[in-house]
């Protein structure tokens, strides 16, 4: 029964990557305010669309379309690295409730992607 509803989780948090990325190709500026960061430059817009949208769509469509195990791995991982990053700011750079909430964010989304099939294939791979 895990399994059934794992598929859709794996689904669900490749769906929600993708949804984050379109928010960061389309609407760079919206992305800019939520991160905080500051475009100074026109060029600028082209590196939030690129990183916040190009590269997250790509993470969350080729999971989607192969339905690859390994794939949802993958972005998984990236999330969890992602998180992982985020915790350590927490801790060194004493950042503010809205990183944690960021941090918390990306851990759901990584457990989604990693559920099930995904779990099993990454725990054959490292035992």
């Amino acid at each position: 029964m895990i399994s059934f509803w794992a598929d859709y989780f794996n689904l669900f948090g490749a769906g929600l990557t993708v949804i984050l990325g379109c928010l960061g190709l389309f609407f760079p500026k919206h992305v800019a305010a939520m991160t905080g960061l500051h475009p100074v430059e026109r060029e600028s817009l082209s590196e939030f669309r690129a990183t916040f949208g190009g590269i997250m769509i790509v993470l969350g469509v080729v999971p989607i379309f192969t339905g690859i195990s390994i794939c949802f791995v993958f972005t998984g991982l990236v999330w969890l690295g992602s998180a992982f990053g985020r915790l350590l700011s927490l801790v060194l750079d004493k950042m503010s409730a809205k990183v944690f909430l960021s941090c918390i964010l990306e851990s759901l989304i990584a457990a989604l992607l990693l559920v099930g099939h995904p779990y099993s294939l990454l725990k054959a791979l490292i035992f």
